[in-house]
């Protein structure tokens, strides 16, 4: 088991009492890697990087495991993150405009998500998952997630 002193911001630098002990135990306050989260959501692109398709995280299988990690040239570190979910995709309507005879489907697909964060950053964030492929769209990637609409 591994114990840390985990601070939280305080009044006094010298004296902070806003700290716990944490742990890597399931029922203590162990914290893990957490790429991909239910209700994520992203566009799907093709492999020509158009956006066909909307999908949602309905379930998401653990652990969330580094296998790897980088840092760029450019102070910016990479982590490689090995998942299955399951999601909900909603396809677009084509350029034609017809509507397609997938409308919506629910798949398990297992990629490499890759998840960026500046080295001096407080925050990383999941791009994209790549390396799988839909029954009706082949090759694709799952990209920078969409960003809810404020209204």
């Amino acid at each position: 088991m591994v114990l840390m002193s985990i601070s939280f911001q305080g009044e006094k630098l010298n004296s902070n009492n806003n700290y716990f002990y944490s742990d890597t135990h399931e029922e203590g306050y162990g914290f893990s890697l957490v790429a991909i989260e239910v209700g994520d959501e992203f566009d799907v692109c093709d492999s020509e990087n158009r956006t066909v398709a909307m999908a949602t995280i309905d379930s998401v299988d653990s652990p969330q495991e580094e296998s790897n990690s980088t840092t760029s040239s450019k102070s910016v570190i990479e982590k490689h993150v090995p998942i299955t979910v399951t999601c909900t995709v909603n396809y677009q309507t084509g350029t034609h405009g017809l509507m397609s005879l997938y409308s919506e489907e629910t798949v398990q697909v297992s990629g490499m998500a890759l998840i960026l964060r500046k080295s001096r950053g407080a925050t990383a964030s999941t791009t994209e998952i790549t390396g799988f492929s839909l029954p009706v769209i082949g090759s694709c990637r799952l990209c920078q997630p969409r960003v809810p609409l404020q209204g």
